[in-house]
């Protein structure tokens, strides 16, 4: 990993708009095409008969990376790498992954793409919160006993009336308040060894700071690293990746697409997505491995373009290598706040998930932007999705996510459907930290439904 880190300053020197536009892009969309990849809108959960193209697929992201490269934009040069050595990475890569300790232990192993048992069902907490109820927030994820591990990535966004901006004293003391607040919740559940992955800081000293031997993180716990789209890397995630390996910290990564962006189409996405993951496998070789495709002009994972491209991309990269821990379209960025929309968002990724053996996740809605809408109940709903769709046949799957995608296709097409739901104190009692009347009666509508459509969720 250190020597690929290397050619950072030995690789070929190359303008970053060269990159974008006379590398990367040529690159993607011939490659792309080469390999006769298109997009059908049809096709949203990939079935048996959907396999060649998965490898078509995944061998054009391989071929994409050897051929394009990273960019260092601390450098301004390339790092390249030599066939052999991805499909090294690949034969290489984790087939099994523990997260947290003692009682709370998770243990994922590589199954392929059929579901034996439940995946695991990681509940995420994305956005602002308000500092007096951010806590209560996390313990709404720590008392569901479906969700098995943790991204409490919540955002307290200013201290002492000061915004906690990346690289000052006020995003670290943001951190340690997080770090806090996350621990004492997970223990007042009686998880105290629970894995959790959140990792809000943008600046390394932020992100550091929280792994105190004392008070702080464990290695058992998480932290994250990414690639910038498209393909590019800086000296500040590599310091971030020599920090979590010295001290053992299981943390994870993200392949994210922008669709009809710099990606292109979802064809592209999925390709140049692949590509990413890939590339996160040989620069960081991280525990845990999240693919996430969105729209580029409206950030919402379920929507027919992002459904394709996400888990098209995480079905090829898990039929193709060994890793243990995919995750696809994370419920971390749901457009919907919390009500019956934010519920056929979720129920949409998680029975996707669970057909292609994907970890489960959610927790989030309004795009992870806006204040206080992150709840347990959420994580709650995708581990009875999951748990319900064990062993569901894929083609059985694809027929009903397009129906409960209908539900609310309209209002991602007008790009209203943020402005559905209601935030955390709306949907739950502060006081018992328990959902209200008014949330379960939205959840249990959709269940309803859900069942007239087939589906016989829990």
């Amino acid at each position: 990993m250190v020597d690929f880190w290397a050619r950072s300053e030995e690789g070929p020197i190359l303008e970053e708009k060269k990159f974008d536009l006379k590398v990367f892009w040529k690159n993607l969309r011939r490659i792309t095409e080469k390999y006769e990849i298109s997009y059908d809108p049809q096709a949203l959960v990939p079935t048996e008969d959907h396999y060649e193209l998965l490898d078509r697929i995944f061998a054009a992201g391989r071929e994409m990376l050897i051929e394009t490269g990273i960019y260092n934009i601390s450098t301004g040069r390339l790092i390249r790498f030599e066939p052999w050595e991805v499909d090294e990475c690949i034969a290489l890569s984790r087939d099994t992954v523990v997260l947290g300790a003692g009682d709370d232990r998770v243990e994922v192993r590589y199954t392929g793409l059929t579901a034996e048992k439940t995946p695991p069902v990681k509940g995420r907490v994305l956005g602002p919160q308000s500092p007096e109820l951010i806590e209560k927030v996390f313990e709404s994820f720590a008392k569901e006993p479906m969700i098995d591990h943790f991204h409490f990535q919540g955002i307290i966004e200013k201290v002492n009336g000061v915004p906690a901006k990346p690289g000052s004293p006020f995003e670290m003391i943001q951190e340690v308040m997080r770090t806090g607040y996350a621990k004492t919740a997970l223990r007042k559940a009686g998880r105290t060894n629970a894995y959790d992955g959140g990792s809000a800081p943008v600046s390394v000293e932020g992100m550091m700071v929280a792994f105190d031997r004392g008070w702080g993180k464990r290695e058992s716990d998480g932290g994250h690293c990414y690639l910038m789209p498209p393909m590019k890397i800086d000296y500040d995630q590599m310091c971030r990746v020599y920090f979590y390996h010295l001290r053992d910290v299981k943390f994870w990564t993200t392949s994210a697409g922008f669709i009809n962006g710099m990606d292109g189409p979802p064809q592209m996405a999925a390709v140049c997505m692949v590509a990413t993951g890939l590339a996160e496998q040989l620069l960081f070789n991280p525990s845990l491995q999240q693919f996430a495709a969105s729209m580029a002009d409206y950030s919402c994972p379920a929507s027919r373009e992002a459904v394709w491209t996400g888990f098209h991309s995480a079905a090829a990269f898990i039929k193709n290598t060994r890793c243990a821990y995919v995750r696809a379209n994370p419920g971390g960025i749901i457009t919907a706040g919390l009500g019956r929309e934010h519920f056929w968002e979720v129920g949409i990724t998680a029975l996707a998930a669970t057909a292609l053996n994907c970890v489960v996740s959610a927790g989030t809605g309004r795009q992870s932007s806006q204040l206080n809408c992150s709840a347990g109940i959420s994580g709650r709903f995708a581990g009875e999705v999951a748990h319900s769709a064990v062993g569901i046949e894929k083609a059985v799957a694809n027929d009903l996510a397009k129906r409960f995608l209908a539900k609310i296709e309209d209002k991602i097409t007008d790009k209203t459907l943020h402005k559905a739901g209601k935030d955390f104190p709306e949907c739950y009692d502060l006081n018992t930290v328990v959902p209200n009347k008014w949330i379960l009666d939205e959840m249990d509508a959709v269940k309803k439904d859900m069942r007239r459509m087939g589906f016989d969720i829990m």
